[in-house]
């Protein structure tokens, strides 16, 4: 299945893998912003997980775990191409590219409940707006000019 020409956020799909929520474990993710029709399509299908709402914004985040639970083997992780099908570096993927979601649905069965899951499959980048960075590891303090002061001529007593 496919998500056609979504806005997209938060894209976790290279080297970048993010963190599952409250474990150790790692996740590829990206986040799509939903039309109305797309998300009305999402919710009737029952597939997991569910649209989320805010500020009237819908949206929907794909994931992919990044090894197998049973054996703990890595999976491949989602293929990304630009719009020609070429191969395109995962980890410059900004947010608001608009992109292709491709994803798999897998019907579950845990202690007597029954479910449909998502998973992310591949992302083709349609419009690139590219991720310059600017996370934590830059700083925009402005410093003062640091000045040394001379030791005294004195003897130290110990």
């Amino acid at each position: 299945m496919i998500l056609e020409n979504v806005k997209v956020l938060w894209a976790k799909l290279g080297d970048n893998a993010d963190t599952k929520y409250m474990s150790d474990e790692k996740q590829w993710s990206i986040e799509a912003i939903l039309s109305n029709d797309q998300a009305d399509k999402w919710m009737e299908s029952g597939v997991k997980p569910q649209v989320k709402v805010k500020d009237g914004v819908k949206s929907v985040a794909l994931r992919k775990d990044c090894i197998w639970k049973k054996s703990g083997d890595p999976k491949k992780a989602p293929m990304v191409v630009d719009q020609f099908g070429e191969p395109l570096d995962a980890t410059i993927i900004g947010n608001e590219s608009v992109c292709n979601i491709q994803f798999s649905v897998r019907e579950w069965e845990f202690q007597g409940t029954k479910g449909k899951s998502a998973e992310l499959v591949a992302v083709q980048v349609m419009e690139l707006v590219e991720y310059t960075g600017g996370g934590a590891e830059s700083m925009a303090f402005s410093f003062d000019a640091k000045v040394e002061q001379p030791l005294a001529d004195e003897d130290v007593p110990f």
